[in-house]
């Protein structure tokens, strides 16, 4: 056995969970009986007390026996031990060397230092055992699954041209769509490549003509040397929560001012007395030209100040985000003073809602704007722990299933067909990129609210999905986000307190200093074989597993 400073591991299951539980990588180290070079590799790693510092502070140290684990050589190594790689904790290969000099272990150490630095472990773990929630039992769902997520990646790759292109002349849902699927798949796959594509995009959009550093918030597109220069609710509020998350990344650091200019803008330029938002500020190249300076002496573009239901359920779920992330109360004040007015001036008895308003109540919002709804819910319970935002995300998932299923078959109509005399046009289509994001949030909704009957229509929608051609690429990317929800373990965090508001914050204080998102968050009080607690527990679940969180 080798001696050093460096405490070693065996190799075995103890070692990768304790690498998963750490969120380190692990050094693994073979040797055999025969060799010297293990001498070399333990006299490199006392005289070096960074190099051995190092190892055990970013490494899960491993060391095994080359004759005992022959499979090694199989899974790892290209060459006869010894050797040395470095894995992350699911056991993917990082990088491997041969150990013919210590140098070469010096190099590898720290060369794998830095990319451990931005290893960021997924959500959910990968596949192993885990039960996939909802999803019809089929011999080959999960292999299907997966291979579509991987040809949607690889065909959003092939069309993400950075600064140039389709990429580069808009900042709506174009370039929107793909960056939000990129995050998804980076996050649950553990796919550093798309995190940093992902990323990039964001970067060049934030430095570009596109981004108004003067004032903040996204135009809407640019053509040549020309910008369109009305910026859009939806957009913005979509570009926040991507720059959030972002944000939380080790590389995003240019996100979080990014984030904070966007939310300057909507609360400065596009807030309303009321506690709604206006729809967009309309277009003025001469204005967009002048300096921080010249623009307080001149008058601003003005506002269409029409509060549409979509971009304004989805500002809500951008604010609790900025809540979420930043842990500055202001903004959810803001996200649930908008709710309330949703409520009052947009959503009728029956839960359905108005397309906009202007003085008055207009039409009857689409499909779109209840499932972004839903999404708002969705965050408020996640911010709040309030189980009166959990009763409404069962309230839009049941309209969703009661009033938009498709009569005729499978999937979602766009519009109800009680709201006929509503419209000025009245054309109940199946659009398949709505319907995936339908589906999605069908899904989630199913979990949280522990209803599976809900996801069935959702199930049978993403099916006819995934065995239609689609060209576009917005479908595209909402199919893969909702395939990643449904086949992915759903990362839950049950709260268990006794309900009252002083406990919530507890939890909820707890679970914002993670710094990210949860798929999941559930609130409960003890069941009759726990005790009442005075401070709550937070167990993470993930498929089978669970641990506890210290609070």
């Amino acid at each position: 056995m080798l001696k050093s400073c460096v405490e070693w591991r065996e190799w075995g299951p103890s070692a990768l969970e304790e690498a998963s539980r750490s969120h380190k990588p692990l050094f693994l180290l073979v040797s055999d009986s025969s060799s010297e070079h293990a001498f070399s590799v333990s006299g490199a790693l006392a005289e070096d007390k960074a190099l051995s510092s190092l190892l055990a502070r970013s490494f899960i140290p491993v060391l095994a026996d080359g004759d005992r684990h022959p499979e090694l050589g199989r899974l790892y190594f290209p060459t006869p031990a010894p050797a040395a790689a470095v894995l992350l904790p699911d056991g993917t290969l990082l990088a491997n060397c041969p150990l013919g000099t210590p140098d070469a272990l010096v190099d590898l150490l720290r060369s794998a230092a830095v990319a451990a630095s931005h290893y960021s472990p997924p959500v959910a773990p990968v596949f192993g055992g885990y039960p996939v929630p909802f999803i019809e039992q089929h011999p080959r769902s999960l292999e299907r699954g997966l291979e579509l997520l991987e040809s949607i990646y690889q065909r959003v790759l092939d069309r993400l041209i950075v600064g140039g292109g389709e990429f580069g002349k808009g900042a709506g849902a174009p370039c929107i769509d793909p960056v939000r699927f990129l995050l998804r798949y980076g996050t649950f796959m553990g796919s550093r490549e798309a995190l940093e594509r992902a990323v990039q995009v964001l970067q060049s959009l934030a430095y570009s003509p596109l981004y108004d550093s003067v004032e903040g918030g996204f135009f809407h597109a640019r053509e040549g040397s020309r910008l369109d220069t009305r910026k859009f609710l939806q957009d913005n509020a979509h570009w926040l929560i991507l720059s959030l998350r972002v944000a939380a990344m080790p590389e995003g650091g240019f996100a979080l001012p990014l984030a904070r200019g966007i939310l300057h803008y909507l609360q400065q330029k596009m807030l309303q007395k009321g506690g709604l938002f206006a729809a967009a500020q309309r277009d003025d190249d001469s204005y967009y030209a002048l300096s921080g300076e010249e623009r307080r002496r001149v008058q601003p573009p003005r506002m269409n100040a029409t509060a549409f239901a979509l971009p304004n359920a989805l500002a809500v779920r951008a604010l609790c985000n900025g809540w979420q992330f930043l842990g500055e109360r202001a903004y959810l004040n803001l996200a649930l003073r908008a709710h309330r007015r949703l409520e009052s001036d947009l959503i009728g008895a029956d839960g359905a809602l108005a397309h906009c308003r202007t003085g008055e109540r207009l039409g009857a919002a689409y499909l779109g704007a209840q499932v972004e709804l839903g999404y708002a819910r969705l965050a408020l319970y996640q911010s709040t722990l309030d189980p009166r935002y959990l009763a409404g995300v069962e309230k839009v998932a049941r309209l969703l299933v009661s009033d938009y299923s498709n009569p005729a078959g499978v999937g979602f109509l766009d519009v109800r067909t009680q709201d006929r005399d509503r419209l000025a046009v009245f054309r109940p289509i199946l659009d398949p990129a709505t319907n995936a994001r339908s589906a999605g949030f069908l899904i989630l909704a199913s979990a949280q609210l522990e209803d599976e009957k809900l996801a069935l229509p959702a199930r049978r929608a993403l099916g006819a999905l995934v065995h239609a051609k689609l060209e576009d690429l917005g479908a595209l990317c909402q199919l893969g986000n909702a395939l990643l929800v449904t086949l992915m373990p759903l990362a839950v965090y049950v709260a268990v307190t006794d309900g009252s508001r002083q406990q919530r914050y507890h939890v909820l204080e707890k679970l914002r200093r993670f710094g990210m998102s949860f798929a999941l968050v559930m609130h409960r009080g003890p069941s009759r074989f726990e005790k009442m607690q005075a401070l709550p527990r937070l167990i993470a679940c993930c498929g089978n597993q669970q641990r506890e969180i210290p609070v």
